[in-house]
């Protein structure tokens, strides 16, 4: 009886997560009565309160008494299947962002940047690492490696006020599509420190390649995102089973 429970109230809220996640469903939005929920759910009233009690401890609800449970967007939600800049996803969302840059410089491909931007061993690349500002809170950290050679100029351009992407396209790039792995991984000391987290604290791990019209690389990206302040979704779209 336990294990039922146990899956009935998990299932309630991935579909309620999926609910929340939508486009359709904006911040402060009143979710329907417990009641409806019951019907929809085919479940007790334990386990649908089960199931809010975890959304609420992870931030994407809260509750008013005699009032009903409503949504708290405090994550940031973005669409893998996206092929958007953070300028540009922001933008349309009227969230502001801002860019500090820790790092930027020039280095050597090793084999492992050679292989992923199909350039020759120790060829140059430019690194660039920025923290990405969302409505006045540090939501992520993202390290790029774009090939010189491609790019020569794009180490002089302001990074903290210009559009990245932006810029490449003006150099000449054909943004197409791109191919990401995400994984789980913890808050190193550094990392936590930045994000104002105990260390540990758990993130998503973001490791794309952008390509062109041409399917050759743009961009090698890897970003931490804590799993406090950020959530992903994909949407599919009909042919991905095939």
């Amino acid at each position: 009886m336990k294990l039922v429970e146990l899956l009935a109230w998990q299932q309630v809220k991935e579909q309620l997560m999926a609910d929340i996640y939508s486009d359709n469903v904006k911040n402060g939005d009143r979710l329907d009565s417990e009641r409806t929920m019951m019907r929809r759910f085919g479940v007790t009233r334990d386990t649908l309160r089960r199931a809010f009690d975890e959304l609420r401890r992870e931030g994407l609800i809260y509750s008013v008494p005699a009032s009903g449970h409503y949504v708290s967007k405090n994550k940031n939600i973005r669409n893998l299947r996206d092929l958007q800049s953070l300028t540009e996803w922001s933008r349309e969302r009227e969230i502001s962002l801002e860019t500090e840059i820790l790092k930027k410089r020039v280095v050597e491909a090793d084999k492992d940047l050679a292989e992923r931007l199909r350039v020759t061993l120790g060829s140059p690349i430019f690194y660039l690492q920025r923290l990405r500002i969302l409505d006045g809170k540090l939501s992520l950290i993202e390290n790029s490696y774009i090939s010189l050679i491609r790019f020569p100029g794009i180490g002089s351009i302001d990074l903290e006020s210009e559009s990245l992407y932006r810029s490449m396209e003006e150099m000449g790039a054909k943004f197409s599509h791109g191919e990401e792995e995400i994984s789980i991984t913890h808050l190193t000391e550094e990392e936590a420190d930045l994000f104002g987290l105990p260390p540990g604290s758990p993130a998503f791990f973001l490791r794309s390649l952008v390509f062109d019209t041409s399917s050759e690389p743009l961009e090698y990206l890897y970003s931490v995102h804590p799993y406090k302040f950020q959530a992903f979704r994909y949407d599919s779209v009909e042919g991905d089973d095939e």
